[in-house]
């Protein structure tokens, strides 16, 4: 059975408790700072579609070891297209801070700001605990809990949701180097047709022309296969965005539900 909000208070679970954010059930968590891709803290943050954000939370949680808690994202933020991971279960005998991991699905960007409640927790007692039995207390500070967050941010790209924009970035290197090489190859096939027409106008100089006519070719053939080469490096990145979009797509879903 969950625990009533007289329940919670009585217990002590939550420390710095913030007015209004109590409900009959549950307590809403709210924002304390923000950890960007960066690594940057911030009291506010503008949330870009595909972008993603840790946020810690202001109110410190004292689980009795009796207790278990459940943390879930805010309905209004999932409406806006925001989710959030590495939530769940807060053990028996925790004792620190709450954060999790906003992405934003959604297409609009959105503010977020110090003070906003984020994440509802409520809690249960867990019948049939033998009293003898003790966990061991898990004491996590602030600063503890925000360094431990920043160095875990190292491990995080913030692209792996932008395949689209990915994908485009190698398009436009196919086109540069297409366009590039496709711009010499003119400049080749003119220079070559200018001094073919010269030298076809002497006999002496026909042998030279042809020698010139030869090695053109031979240039031209060469680039084409580089240009085949880089094509073909090109159709492999745009596999291996394919694959990685196929694979995020089944993150989404396992996000969602």
């Amino acid at each position: 059975m969950f625990l009533n909000h007289e329940e919670i208070k009585a217990l002590g679970i939550i420390e710095d408790v913030v007015k209004n954010e109590s409900g009959d059930g549950s307590y809403n968590l709210t924002i304390d700072q923000f950890i960007d891709m960066d690594n940057k803290l911030s009291e506010s943050f503008k949330l870009k579609p595909q972008g993603m954000v840790y946020v810690v939370f202001k109110e410190k949680i004292k689980v009795p070891s009796n207790i278990i808690g459940f943390a879930h994202v805010k309905t209004s933020l999932t409406k806006l297209g925001i989710m959030a991971t590495n939530i769940g279960i807060i053990d028996p005998d925790y004792e620190g801070y709450i954060s999790t991991l906003l992405i934003n699905f959604g297409k609009t960007e959105l503010y977020i700001n110090k003070g906003e409640a984020a994440l509802r927790c409520t809690f249960s007692e867990i019948k049939g605990l033998s009293p003898s039995i003790e966990n061991q207390k898990l004491v996590v500070t602030k600063d503890d809990y925000v360094a431990r967050l920043q160095k875990n941010i190292t491990h995080l790209d913030e692209k792996f949701l932008n395949l689209g924009g990915v994908k485009i970035e190698i398009i436009k290197e196919i086109w540069a180097n297409v366009r590039e090489y496709a711009i010499v190859i003119a400049v080749i096939g003119l220079i070559t047709s200018f001094m073919f027409n010269i030298f076809a106008f002497t006999d002496k100089k026909t042998e030279a022309a042809i020698k010139v006519y030869e090695q053109t070719v031979s240039t031209l053939n060469e680039n084409n296969k580089f240009l085949q080469e880089q094509l073909k490096t090109y159709e492999l990145k745009l596999k291996n965005v394919q694959d990685s979009l196929s694979k995020q797509s089944v993150l989404i879903n396992q996000l969602k539900k």
